[in-house]
């Protein structure tokens, strides 16, 4: 079971709601706390300012800001996602032109707006989030319609809220790299994602080592020679 979505699917002009969790990376061995505290405190406010710049490109505004997560309201799914994907664009950028001791990445949740607390999913995508990933909840996947010009996918579920049902969660890929890898991924399974299929070949497995050990308890009670015999007959078929 899974959360129902509050969206129509195409429906791209379902307002949005996106939710980044700026998140900096473990400490770098030899590096003394308070000098990467300070390296992170340098970037911050530039840091700050590229995402808004992103969301100010396509038309969204800011709803609430905390140390650990902003949210921004966009007039449709389709701006929400494309704008997710520029920030972490610009955010890569911004780390190979300021290399150092310390890496930002960004944790992004993107939700159409619902009858939820405003933000609340995209906080909770946002937070379940890796670093460099947007996650989107099934209600956004479903708005963009495949629209967008964004690859996205089904990754997992999770509980949200302490509710008994499951969240959707699909993952939007903003890097090239990380589509070839997945589908990489796909095409050595046979067109089948590893993740998401069953393994069909047990009971093949099974039956053959049923065979094998009847084999093996006739040999013991009758000998070999009668095993060998019944298969010179029938291969000589």
């Amino acid at each position: 079971m899974h959360l129902k979505s509050s969206a129509n699917s195409g429906d791209v002009s379902s307002p949005a709601v996106l939710c980044s969790h700026l998140r900096l990376t473990p400490m770098v061995e030899g590096v003394a706390a308070d000098q990467q505290t300070y390296v992170a405190d340098s970037y911050l406010l530039d840091i700050k300012a590229l995402i808004c710049k992103e969301v100010d490109a396509y038309a969204g505004r800011l709803i609430s800001s905390s140390d650990a997560f902003d949210r921004f309201q966009f007039p449709d799914s389709i701006k929400a996602v494309r704008c997710a994907v520029q920030m972490q664009k610009a955010l890569d950028l911004f780390n190979k032109v300021h290399p150092g001791n310390a890496v930002f990445l960004l944790s992004v949740g993107v939700d159409v707006e619902s009858g939820q607390e405003l933000g609340d999913v995209a906080s909770f995508l946002a937070e379940s989030a890796s670093p460099g990933e947007i996650n989107l909840s099934e209600g956004l996947y479903l708005a963009l319609g495949g629209n967008g010009g964004v690859f996205c996918r089904f990754t997992k579920q999770l509980a949200f809220n302490g509710s008994n049902n499951g969240l959707n969660v699909y993952e939007a890929f903003w890097n090239p790299t990380e589509i070839e890898v997945s589908q990489a991924r796909i095409d050595l399974a046979g067109g089948l994602d590893p993740d998401a299929q069953p393994i069909r070949s047990f009971g093949i497995k099974l039956i053959l080592l049923i065979i094998i050990m009847l084999a093996l308890i006739f040999s013991l009670i009758a000998g070999y020679k009668p095993i060998i015999h019944l298969l010179s007959q029938i291969f000589a078929r």
